[in-house]
């Protein structure tokens, strides 16, 4: 009994080996298989192949980006006074409407309103001894004039008086030339009378130098007190005044030696009746020569005038020039209007209508030129701003519209519109392009404020539509394949006489894309058709295993 159990044991031993080296061979083969079998292949072996019943839908192309809502219009508000004392009152708070001109708040303005009267006050004082140093001028231009044009008469008359006396001399010794070639120039009552005029001549000449000299004296002392008070216009008209009598005095002396010379020779022919003629004729000789010098020394002394003259107003007429422009006070009251205009801006107004959302300033506190003090935005216009990638920028364009959600609004949809795509990629703080794997593009988006609740700072998406198309065929985009020339097509099963699903390859146009499906148009496509998730692997006429 025993021998036979342990018979039947070893039996089913052999058995169980045959039995596992029999599965283990199959296994092996099985998996030799399927190791070879293309993918798409080995999954119809397990699952059977994917496949999707064509059906027509709606599609539409999106773009999806987000961001924070904004207001499109947002103000700023800076101080724009230098040296304001502190803010002395604050008229708004947060959430308070405002119009343009509405005072948003008043800092202090004692300390420049002060520096602003002192400056007044010595600009005025300023103005006034302008005008006054050019009223003198002018003065001492006309004054001057008058003086110069003077002592050019006085040198234009000793001219014409030398002159004349030339012409004289020359009278007289022709006379005497003549009377000689006579035989008649001998002493007579003439001599005496010459002689007499002569003197008288001499004595009105002396009496008028003497006069001209004390007038020379008087200018010099005028001078030498001008000089000792060094004020500058007071010595230039001094100066023209003494050079004008200095003048007169030379010509009148001028006119004194000539008379004086005459006198002389007059005496000598009243004193020796009986010189001898030719003694008579060398006299009015000399009287001709001292004659032409009196008239060199006279146009000598007449262009000398001219030139004093001309230099002398043209000095008056520079000291003109310069008073006018010290008077003209155009930048300093241009200095007045702008710190006027400073104190103006002081009291900060709203430069335009909206609400305050922002406020940076505060009683009792002082602020810096340049510090921002509030913000205004107008909450009824809002925007988003925002970035998409460069891979998508290109699909956008101005006047797309858009749908804008938020969770702080729950279901709500709002509504939009492209109103701007930048011109180029995004770049930092110092103007450089923003590197990155994929360049991002800031773009607008307009929004309608809808119900209300969606406000300024909340976080917000955006999907902006593309393209849109309804009642379409469409597939997934692993369905979409395309032949070696690049043209796409799809694998569509269709049954044979069999029953057997029979691949057959349709090509196909796309249209309308999403992120996961796009659109199909060919005239061998029908609803209800079975298309193959994934065609790659799958052949014309392959027997499709299906287990949908």
């Amino acid at each position: 009994m025993a021998s036979r159990k342990k018979h039947i044991l070893i039996i089913l031993a052999v058995i169980l080996t045959i039995v596992i080296v029999a599965v283990v061979g199959i296994v092996l083969a099985a998996r030799n298989a399927v190791k070879n079998m293309p993918a798409a292949q080995m999954m119809a072996l397990f699952n059977g192949t994917g496949m999707t019943e064509l059906e027509r839908t709606n599609l539409t192309n999106t773009v999806s980006a987000s961001g924070n809502v904004s207001s499109a219009n947002a103000t700023k508000v800076y101080l724009e006074a230098t040296g304001a004392g502190k803010a002395a009152q604050v008229n708004v708070k947060v959430g308070d409407k405002v119009s343009v001109g509405d005072v948003l708040c008043a800092f202090d303005t004692e300390d420049l309103q002060k520096e602003y009267d002192k400056a007044l006050l010595q600009a005025d004082q300023s103005e006034e001894r302008a005008r006054n140093t050019l009223s003198d001028a002018r003065n001492s231009y006309a004054n001057n004039k008058i003086s110069q044009d003077q002592a050019v008469k006085n040198a234009e008359d000793n001219l014409e008086a030398a002159q004349k006396k030339l012409d004289t001399a020359n009278d007289n010794y022709v006379d005497a030339l003549d009377a000689y070639n006579k035989g008649e120039l001998v002493a007579t009552l003439e001599t005496d009378a010459d002689y007499t005029k002569a003197q008288y001549n001499y004595s009105t000449a002396k009496d008028k130098s003497n006069a001209l000299y004390l007038q020379k004296s008087q200018a010099e002392q005028e001078l030498a007190a001008a000089n000792e008070s060094g004020d500058a216009e007071r010595i230039a008209a001094a100066e023209q005044a003494f050079n004008g009598a200095a003048a007169n005095y030379e010509a009148a002396q001028m006119q004194t030696d000539q008379a004086k010379a005459a006198m002389d020779a007059a005496r000598k022919v009243f004193e020796a009746k009986e010189v001898d003629a030719e003694s008579v004729l060398d006299d009015y000789r000399d009287a001709i020569k001292d004659a032409e010098n009196g008239v060199e020394s006279a146009e000598k002394r007449l262009t000398d005038a001219k030139e004093q003259r001309k230099l002398a107003l043209s000095s008056s007429s520079n000291s003109i020039d310069n008073a006018k422009i010290s008077a003209d006070q155009t930048v300093t009251r241009m200095g007045l209007d702008d710190a006027l205009e400073n104190i103006e801006k002081c009291t900060v107004v709203a430069p335009a209508d909206g609400t305050v959302t922002a406020v940076y300033v505060t009683e009792g506190e002082s602020n810096a030129v340049g510090n921002m003090l509030f913000v205004i935005e107008d909450l009824s216009d809002l925007e988003l701003k925002t970035t998409v990638k460069e891979y998508d920028v290109g699909l956008l364009s101005v006047g797309m519209p858009v749908t804008i959600k938020s969770d702080s609004t729950g279901n709500e949809v709002y509504t939009g519109t492209v109103t701007e795509i930048g011109a180029t990629a995004v770049k930092d703080a110092r103007g450089d392009t923003v590197t990155s794997s994929a360049a991002e593009f800031a773009i607008t988006i307009s929004i309608e404020p809808g119900d209300g609740k969606l406000l300024v700072g909340m976080n917000a998406r955006a999907t902006i539509e593309i393209e849109s198309k309804q009642n379409v065929l469409a597939v997934l985009y692993s369905a979409v394949a395309y032949d070696v020339d690049g043209m796409p097509y799809v694998m569509v099963g269709r049954k044979n006489e069999k029953g057997e699903l029979i691949a057959q390859k349709v090509k196909v146009e796309t249209g309308v894309e999403t992120d996961y499906e796009i659109e199909i148009i060919s005239d061998e496509l029908r609803e209800g058709d079975l298309i193959v998730d994934d065609p790659e692997g799958i052949v014309q006429g392959q027997a499709i295993p299906y287990m949908g």
